[in-house]
């Protein structure tokens, strides 16, 4: 029991430090549940920071496809020693979501190359979208309609989320994203907020969603800087956010 409680924990710690947006959002989930949101966004971390990690390409393919065998592993209930992995055996018992977790694999591989990708809002799907869906399907919730909304609302977070991060990015040899692509991004954003919006997913599914209503307090103040800047939201402004979204069961 100590170990699983050790993994759950170091999980949680770094999306806590790393992806505190996530962290709050999963907050709200039921107690049962919440410990599998954080091993699915801890996993997202690993995978995310490989860029980061390596000084060449091929050693950042060589991280991802060990990724893509610790998935086969953990779906078979064989998970490999190293804490998100046995959190992730542990608290992921619908096969559904594992395509979904390697998919989001494959679409980090775009983060090796030396230019950005050739379609960012299918990037933001191929990532954060289908981390939504994961996340929704671990909260007991894989139907049609809230699958579309967990895609619509986690592309629409991770739009957000790359012109956020646009001044880090080119800092960093990756200039993804120029001056005259903001405004279609945010406009994309919001038009993959607003579909998620319409469609919607059942209250026991909210938490997957949720980090989208904090995008969309970002998107706002984006545009209403022009882009140019990286806009603070404070920390009381995204728990109020989130607690309204959650006591009225709508993101």
């Amino acid at each position: 029991m100590s170990d699983e409680l050790d993994d759950d924990g170091l999980c949680a710690a770094a999306v806590e430090a790393h992806d505190h947006d996530r962290w709050l959002a999963a907050l709200f989930a039921p107690d049962a549940r919440r410990p599998g949101l954080m091993a699915l966004y801890a996993f997202n971390l690993e995978v995310a920071r490989v860029r980061e990690t390596v000084r060449e390409p091929m050693l950042g393919e060589i991280r991802l496809q060990w990724w893509r065998e610790t998935l086969e592993a953990c779906a078979q209930g064989r998970p490999r020693e190293q804490p998100v992995a046995r959190a992730l055996a542990r608290h992921v018992s619908d096969e559904a979501a594992w395509p979904l977790l390697q998919a989001i694999v494959d679409a980090r591989s775009a983060d090796l190359d030396a230019g950005p990708p050739p379609d960012l809002a299918a990037y933001a799907a191929g990532t954060s979208g289908n981390l939504a869906q994961a996340a929704a399907i671990l909260l007991g919730r894989g139907d049609s309609d809230t699958m579309k909304a967990a895609r619509a609302a986690g592309t629409a977070h991770a739009l957000v989320g790359l012109v956020r991060a646009a001044p880090f990015l080119a800092a960093h040899g990756r200039p993804w994203i120029e001056a005259g692509q903001v405004a279609a991004l945010l406009d994309q954003a919001a038009g993959h907020l607003a579909a998620a919006r319409a469609t919607g997913v059942a209250r026991p599914a909210l938490a997957a969603v949720l980090p989208a209503t904090i995008a969309g307090l970002y998107l706002q103040r984006l545009r209403r800087a022009g882009g140019d800047t990286d806009p603070l939201v404070s920390p009381l402004r995204k728990q109020l956010t989130l607690l309204w979204h959650a006591a009225i069961g709508r993101f």
